[in-house]
């Protein structure tokens, strides 16, 4: 499910122009590849999501993973705001959010 506030078509306009050298893919932090469902039938990546926020802050410039989206729950939740902003060799502000 995409987020509901994403414009596909702004945010193909802003990616066409980005050339797969421009690109590197990494693996996040898993626990367990091989999880099932409780059914059975489906296969499931189990992720720990302390490490996987450290991971994404690392890679992002953060020197700490921010707290978890219930450690925010007071402060307006979630973790979709707020953060702070920290540069990215030159590119725009990435806040480190949840």
């Amino acid at each position: 499910m995409a987020d509901p506030g994403l414009d596909l078509l702004d945010f193909a306009n802003q990616v066409k122009g980005i050339a797969s050298s421009d690109m590197s893919f990494v693996t996040i932090p898993v626990v367990n590849i091989n999880g099932r469902s409780e059914d059975g039938q489906q296969s499931i990546v189990e992720v720990d999501p302390v490490a996987v926020r450290q991971f994404m802050a690392g890679l992002v410039g953060c020197s700490e993973p921010p707290a978890p989206a219930s450690a925010n729950a007071g402060a307006g939740g979630g973790g979709s705001s707020g953060g702070t902003p920290v540069r990215e060799s030159g590119s725009a502000e990435v806040a480190c959010v949840n």
